[in-house]
C-alpha cells in the first residue's frame, strides 16, 4: 500500500497539523456532500463536538474557515490550501501510477471523479456508524 503524504508534508510544515486536518475535513465534505458541519465531522470520527471545537476555532482565527452556527465553510485561503493538498496528492500519485499522465486533462478528470467517488463512499460509510451520542 502506498502511504500518503503526512499532514506536515501537505503544507511543507507551514501550518499546524490540526489546522491542516480541519481544512481537509471541511473541503472533503463540501466537495462530496455539498457542505460541512461541525456535528457531522465529529459524528463521522465518533468524537464529541467539544473535542473538535478548539481545532475549528483555531482554523477560523487563522482565516481558513468560517463558522455560522454548526455550518463550516472554507474561506478563499482555506480553498487555496485545500487545492494545494490536492496537488501534493496528485503529484504523489503521478510518481507511482504507471501508464498515467496528469498532463492529460482526460486522465486528470477521470482520476478526480474516481477519487471523489471513493471519498463519497468512505464518508457514507462513516455516516452509517453509530454517532458519539448513540
Amino acid at each position: 500500500m502506498l502511504p500518503g503524504p503526512s499532514l506536515h508534508d501537505l503544507t511543507d510544515g507551514q501550518l499546524p497539523e490540526s489546522i491542516t486536518w480541519a481544512i481537509g475535513a471541511v473541503h472533503l465534505r463540501a466537495r462530496v456532500r455539498g457542505g460541512a458541519t461541525l456535528t457531522g465531522i465529529a459524528d463521522d470520527h465518533m468524537v464529541p463536538v467539544g473535542v473538535l471545537e478548539p481545532v475549528y476555532r483555531d482554523a477560523a482565527r487563522a482565516g481558513y474557515v468560517t463558522a455560522e452556527g454548526d455550518w463550516l465553510r472554507q474561506t478563499d485561503s482555506g480553498t487555496q490550501q485545500a487545492e494545494r493538498f490536492r496537488r501534493v496528492w496528485r503529484g504523489r500519485l503521478d510518481r507511482h501510477l504507471e501508464d498515467w499522465s496528469f498532463d492529460d486533462p482526460a486522465d486528470k478528470a477521470l482520476l478526480d471523479r474516481a477519487l471523489d467517488k471513493v471519498a463519497g463512499e468512505l464518508l457514507d460509510e462513516q455516516s452509517r456508524r453509530p454517532t458519539f451520542a448513540g
